[in-house]
């Protein structure tokens, strides 16, 4: 009788090997991936940021610098007296003598806008700067007033009156988290 002495298979210290050499293999990849994916999340954050605090506090901060009067009553058929989450105020970015009225507030409906009026009777223009804000849900006032002295003013009646900067935050969300940025303009003397 003869013996059969061909292999017909894999020992199992080979299959081991085989089966180490894929996890090794697949271990690379999923480090690739994830690096990618988390390049991608920074850059979206990076982007939305940009878009939803930069720009805007960019261009609160140009125009609140160039305000020369606190708006507080009634314009348009709106009360406009100031708030932690409303700023009313005239400027004269033509130098022609004619008040531009511009607004910036931030809604309960996520947005950031920012209005303005150069007509008589008022017809307000507005635009939404973001719609992703979380001020108010994350209870951060848009604008802190500050006197003089650089003491923060806690009675909203004094806004008007006694401010001589302020303070604009801006909040947003992207995938759960906050973020956040701030400047803190001085007035024109008033």
């Amino acid at each position: 009788m003869t013996r059969c002495t061909r292999d017909e298979g894999f020992t199992l210290s080979e299959l081991l090997v085989v089966i180490g050499l894929l996890g090794i293999i697949l271990g690379i990849a999923w480090l690739g991936y994830s690096v990618v994916s988390q390049g991608a999340s920074l850059s979206d954050r990076e982007s939305l940021t940009s878009q939803e605090i930069g720009v805007p506090l960019l261009e609160a901060e140009r125009l609140v610098m160039q305000q020369y009067n606190i708006r507080t009553g009634f314009l348009g058929g709106r009360v406009l007296n100031p708030t932690d989450y409303l700023l009313a105020f005239d400027t004269d970015r033509n130098n022609d003598g004619v008040a531009e009225n511009n607004i910036i507030e931030v809604t309960s409906d996520h947005r950031l806008v920012f209005s303005r009026n150069v007509a008589v009777p008022p017809s307000f223009t507005s635009f939404a700067y973001s719609y992703d804000n979380y001020n108010i849900e994350a209870g951060v006032p848009l604008f802190t007033y500050y006197d003089g002295g650089g003491g923060v003013i806690a009675n909203p009646a004094n806004y008007a009156s006694g401010a001589r900067s302020v303070k604009i935050t801006i909040v947003t969300e992207h995938e759960g988290k906050r973020f956040s940025d701030s400047r803190t303009v001085s007035f024109r003397s008033q």
